[in-house]
């Protein structure tokens, strides 16, 4: 994935909703720097790397001051690690060991959250993620599906999304579906 250069809010609000399945790397830096230059070489050979899911997004914190504002950026080089619209993580300085190991933690951190879900997923033939319990459904919906599976003497099994935010959240990007409950039959793929 290429190094993205943004010019204003709009373009940045734009670019994190295009990228909301993968890690997403904010860069502020300044012209002229060469402590910038240096992080600059870094983040453009780690986006070089086909196997890695993130995106790295370049802002210029002299011509950009409304965004770094919203992310309370006062020094230069500085970085912003998000997760769907949500900052996992800052880095302020040229500390390229410091930068490599927050961008590997985070980036395992996702495909660890990948696997998890596709074991999930794959617990059951038919695998139902609900607010609740079948016992006790907690939304209309849940009430609905597990009334249906029982109906008919599916074996399923279940998840409650109410009580692990992280699978809740993350199955949505994985899904690209927003809202629960959701039903992964066994197709016998």
């Amino acid at each position: 994935m290429e190094v993205i250069s943004i010019s204003g809010a709009k373009d940045l609000t734009e670019k994190l909703n295009s990228f909301s399945d993968c890690l997403v790397v904010l860069f502020f830096y300044v012209d002229d720097s060469a402590e910038c230059n240096q992080m600059n070489d870094i983040i453009t050979e780690l986006s070089k790397s086909e196997d890695k899911k993130a995106a790295f997004i370049k802002i210029n914190a002299s011509k950009d001051e409304e965004i770094c504002k919203r992310f309370d950026i006062t020094n230069i080089p500085a970085f912003i690690f998000l997760q769907n619209g949500e900052i996992l993580d800052n880095l302020v300085g040229a500390n390229v060991p410091a930068f490599s190991k927050k961008f590997e933690e985070h980036l395992n951190h996702q495909k660890n959250m990948e696997d998890r879900l596709r074991k999930l997923i794959n617990k059951a033939h038919v695998m139902l993620f609900m607010k609740g319990s079948p016992a006790a459904p907690r939304c209309g919906f849940s009430k609905q599906v597990t009334a249906l599976l029982s109906k008919h003497n599916a074996k399923y099994e279940t998840f409650d999304i109410l009580e692990d935010y992280e699978v809740r959240e993350a199955l949505k990007t994985f899904s690209n579906w927003p809202t629960y409950p959701q039903l992964y039959p066994d197709l016998g793929n």
